[in-house]
Order: structure tokens, then sequence, then C-alpha cells
């Protein structure tokens, strides 16, 4: 059986409720019968000196003067009274209340028949004094007074018993604190447990009880680690989605270069052997230069493809990536110029690349760069070292691709332009998988940057 903690709390008030209440209750009890006891022992001593008092032989009792008799125990007063003479007589005076109870216990005792002593007692909390009064053999009256004041230790049993009291409502608040702050702070985190079933991204609250605290902290980081494996795991099926379909289009675009790139090589030889011959007239030389051109092209597809579908690249060497920059730059000024957009080329970086290969993607990213710039803008290229390897960063400032379309930024076939094939970033990012790097793309104020790393050392080797 699961006991909850707040009920073991409860139950743990209620037993320091019972125990501080008989605790307070003995204590009480004590106290009151100490003082009945001590009153009572007292009014034994008082009675025990007068009997004393009245037996005394007759030549022992100073009848003649109204004077106290030595002490006969600390604290007690005692002597005689002749006949007539008042209480108000004795020196030295009584006090107050001890002179008042002796004149009533003097009344009783003159008026009673036995002769027996006559004591009385007035308390006044725990305080309190006993007097008696005798008539001896000879008619005088022997008298005594007893004031007691509270022991030393009874003010610390009260202290004690307001401390236990004390203590125990300390105990009971304590414990229904802790019990509700528990109950609270377990209902918040059980409620926070069901909302992260459903969106890991909810905040876990800090519940007040510091060990519920560090199971909110532990919860917290549990649900972080899952939506860091939940991210990773849709990047995961992402990335096997891509290489399903690039598998898919490896075999057609292998099926495409079977059939396709013979009879392409087969027609372009044709064409350019009729070309030679000197027999065609100039005109139509022209027309089948352009069929060549355009064979040409139609075989650079096939090529684009086979790159994009996972084929390896051509040989690699150490290569300067700014000298190649400079002259993609170059060769695009003139047609950058006329769309009234400046490519702007900085930094210094090399590494192990198929050079071919690499000025295909720089020549896409500032193409894409200029077309999507405003007139009068710069695309700026930034070259760098980053470790044993390189970074080559293009930026513009056009209005980038839209948020809900990133995802397919690399995909084959995707395109923003109308005349456009969508084959240019898949191509560049295939290349730069190749190389065993990444191509990224990402927005930074109003700023586009593509991001090619390509690592060092032997990752870059064919």
């Amino acid at each position: 059986m699961k006991i909850a903690v707040r009920h073991s709390l409860i139950v743990v008030a209620i037993l320091g409720v019972v125990t501080s209440c008989v605790s307070l209750y003995v204590l009480t009890r004590l106290i009151a019968t100490t003082s009945a006891q001590r009153s009572e022992r007292v009014r034994d001593l008082v009675t025990q000196q007068l009997e004393f008092q009245r037996k005394a032989p007759a030549g022992a009792q100073p009848v003649d003067a109204p004077v106290a008799l030595p002490p006969p125990k600390l604290g007690m007063r005692a002597g005689y009274l002749p006949k007539g003479v008042s209480v108000d007589a004795i020196r030295p005076e009584l006090d107050p209340s001890a002179r008042d109870l002796l004149a009533r216990s003097v009344q009783v005792a003159l008026s009673s028949a036995d002769r027996s002593p006559v004591v009385q007692i007035a308390q006044d909390g725990d305080s309190g004094v006993v007097a008696g009064a005798a008539l001896t053999p000879a008619g005088d009256l022997a008298w005594t007074a007893y004031p007691w004041n509270p022991p030393p230790w009874l003010r610390m049993f009260r202290a004690l018993i307001v401390t236990l009291g004390l203590a125990g409502l300390a105990l009971v608040v304590a414990s229904v604190h802790i019990a509700v702050s528990m109950d609270r702070g377990a209902t918040l985190l059980k409620q926070s447990l069901r909302t992260l079933g459903r969106n890991l991204d909810a905040p876990v609250p800090r519940p007040q009880v510091r060990e519920l605290s560090e199971v909110g902290d532990g919860i917290a980081g549990l649900a972080a680690e899952l939506r860091h494996a939940q991210q990773e795991q849709a990047r995961l099926s992402r990335e096997l989605a891509d290489r399903e379909r690039f598998a898919s289009l490896g075999r057609v675009a292998a099926g495409v270069a079977h059939e396709v790139r013979n009879p392409l090589a087969a027609i372009k030889l044709r064409v350019d052997l009729l070309r030679m011959d000197p027999g065609v007239p100039s005109a139509v030389g022209a027309e089948l230069g352009g069929v060549s051109e355009e064979i040409a092209r139609l075989d650079r597809l096939v090529s684009d493809l086979l790159v994009i579908t996972g084929r390896r690249t051509g040989p690699r060497t150490q290569t300067d990536l700014r000298k190649l920059a400079d002259q993609r730059a170059t060769t695009l000024e003139p047609w950058a110029r006329d769309r009234g957009v400046s490519i702007s080329i900085r930094g210094q970086a090399a590494a192990c690349v198929d050079a071919e290969a690499i000025v295909r993607v720089i020549d896409n990213l500032v193409r894409n760069g200029v077309e999507a710039s405003a007139q009068g803008g710069t695309v700026e290229v930034q070259v760098e070292p980053e470790g044993d390897g390189a970074r080559l960063v293009v930026t513009d400032r056009g209005p980038g691709v839209d948020a809900s379309r990133v995802d397919e930024l690399f995909e084959p076939f995707f395109t923003t332009k109308p005349e456009g094939m969508g084959l240019g970033l898949a191509l560049s990012k295939a290349i730069a998988t190749a190389h065993g790097g990444k191509l990224t793309y990402r927005r930074q104020a109003d700023m586009t940057l593509f991001e090619l790393a390509i690592p060092g050392g032997e990752a870059a080797a064919p």
C-alpha cells in the first residue's frame, strides 16, 4: 500500500499535538499537586508549632508582652498574646495578610470550647500564608504565622509548560505547512508532466519545497533531452527521406545516363562531323553549332544529376578558395553590373577540394545572391580558414526564402524562379556533402547567408 507524504505529516502533527497535550496536563497537575502538598505541609507545621506552644511549661510562656518568639523555622513567626491584647500589638509587626488572617484565627480560638488549635489558610496564586491560634491552660493565646512563597523551580516549570505548548503549536503549523506545500508542489509537477506529454516546450514549475524543486529540475532536464532527441529524430528522418529520394533519383539518373548519354554522344559526334564537312553551308553550320551546344547542355544536366545522387567528385588538390572566388566574380561582374549589383570578395583560405566542383558551388551561390539583391545592393563573399579546413560565406540583403519552405530549399527541382530548374542548390549541397562538408542557409537580421564549410586534412581527401 502506497502512503502519501502529506498523510504521514498529518499523522506526525496529530501525534505531536497528543504528546504536547499529555505533557502539558501532566506538568500542570504536577504543579497543582505540589502546591496543595506544600500548603498542607505548612498547615501541619503551624499546627505542630501551636501544640508545642500550648503545652509548653508555664515558666516557658512569656505572657507579659506580645513579642514574637525567635523563629522556630525559617519564615515562621510565633509567640503569645496576653489576655485582652490585640494582634496589632505584636512586634515586629506582621504583614497585613498574615495579621488579618491571625486576627480571624484568634477570634475563632477564643470562642472555641475545646481549646484545640485553630489554623486558617489564605492563598493568593502560588503564594499564601497560614495563621493559627490556640488557648493555653493559663488562658493566654499562643499564635503562629507562616507565609510561604512559590519555590524557585515553579517559574522554570511554567516556562517549560509555555515552551512545550509553543513547540507543539509550531510542530502542528510546520507539519501542516509542509503537507500543504508538498501536496501543492506534487500537484504542480503532475500537471506539468501531463502538459509535457503534449508539449515538451512547456515550462516546468519549481515548487517551494527544495526536494520537489530538484525533482522539477530533473523533469526539466529530461524534457530538454527528450526535446533534443525529438529534434534529432526529426532531422534524421528528414535526412533519411532525403537519402531515399536521392537513392530513387540516383536509380532514375543511372537509367537516364545509360539510355541517354550514349545516344547524345552519338548525336553530338555526327553533328560535329557534319559541321566539319566543307560542303555544308555556313548557315547550316551555325545551326549545327547551336544543336551541339544544346547537346552539351543536356550532357551537363545528366552529370549534375549524377553528382546530386551521390556520385563522387573529381580528383582533389590543395586549392586557393579566394582565387576561385575572384575568378567567378570577374566572370559574373558584367552580368551583375547590368542588374545594378556589385560583388565583394574578402578573406583568404585554402582547402583540399575538387576545384571544378567548388567553382560550380561558388557560381550558384553568387548568382542566387545577385538575383535576390535589389539595385544598388552588394553580394559579399567571405573566405576564411576554419580549423584545418575553410569556410566560405555568401551574403546578400534580399528577402530570402519563405520560412514555410526553408526545408525544401536544397531539394532537387525546388525553385522560386520562373525560368529555374531547381538543381543549383541541390547540386551545391551534394558537392559539399561529397567533400565531407556542409552547405547551410540562415537569415540574420535583413541578410541572407549561405555558408559552405569544408573540413581539412584526410577528411577532404578523395
